[in-house]
């Protein structure tokens, strides 16, 4: 690992080789990855929005990831050509990041 940065109920990894993992809690989008939903024995769906274990943030795959940085509930990512990624999900959205 090359960085960790700590939000309030997740965690973010930086490898040497840039790829950022995430895992905690993703209820707010935080981790970059959708949540997984999983069908019950009754045919509905529960949104599964923990992360146990440390996974790849697959939006990330095609940048060189430079350095990270958590808030309480949101990340920031900056990669080798500048480009910044923030992800959270806003208020009153389906949206789980944007890009600036």
């Amino acid at each position: 690992m090359n960085q960790v940065a700590c939000g309030e109920r997740h965690v973010l990894f930086l490898t040497s080789s840039g790829f950022v993992y995430s895992m905690g809690s993703n209820e707010l989008g935080q981790l970059g990855n959708p949540c997984d939903e999983v069908e019950q024995d009754d045919g509905s769906f529960t949104t599964i929005t923990y992360q146990s274990e440390p996974a790849i943030i697959f939006g990330l795959l095609n940048q060189k990831v430079v350095d990270i940085s958590c808030g309480a509930n949101h990340n920031a990512i900056l990669s080798q050509a500048r480009a910044t990624q923030v992800s959270y999900k806003p208020a009153n959205s389906a949206s789980d990041s944007v890009k600036k």
